[in-house]
């Protein structure tokens, strides 16, 4: 079992965050259309919002639990990267995407 509050912490330094939309799987209201609990930070977020964000966060999961990804979506950063959650097999993280350098094609 993980903990998705303390995953995030470890790899998203949350003063650098510039909004997220993020899902936590909700086994209690499975096999619904809508199965995730959703969370936003939206551009301009204030502190309640972050606060909002990780209580949501502050749960065990177990990772790919039967096949389905236990938490989802991405958080964009200011620096213009971005983080997506991903998933194989049995495990999930969050990738961290950079825009690439085009700059030697000028």
């Amino acid at each position: 079992m993980r903990n998705a509050k303390e995953e995030f912490l470890h790899r998203i330094n949350i003063s650098d965050i510039l909004c997220a939309d993020i899902g936590v799987f909700n086994w209690e209201i499975y096999p619904r259309t809508e199965w995730y609990d959703k969370f936003y930070l939206k551009i301009g977020y204030k502190a309640t919002n972050v606060e909002s964000l990780l209580k949501g966060l502050d749960e065990d999961y177990e990772p790919a639990k039967y096949g389905f990804q236990s938490i989802g979506g991405t958080v964009w950063m200011k620096d213009g990267s971005w983080f997506k959650r991903m998933k194989d097999d049995n495990d999930e993280w969050w990738q961290h995407f950079k825009v690439p350098d085009f700059s030697h094609l000028k």
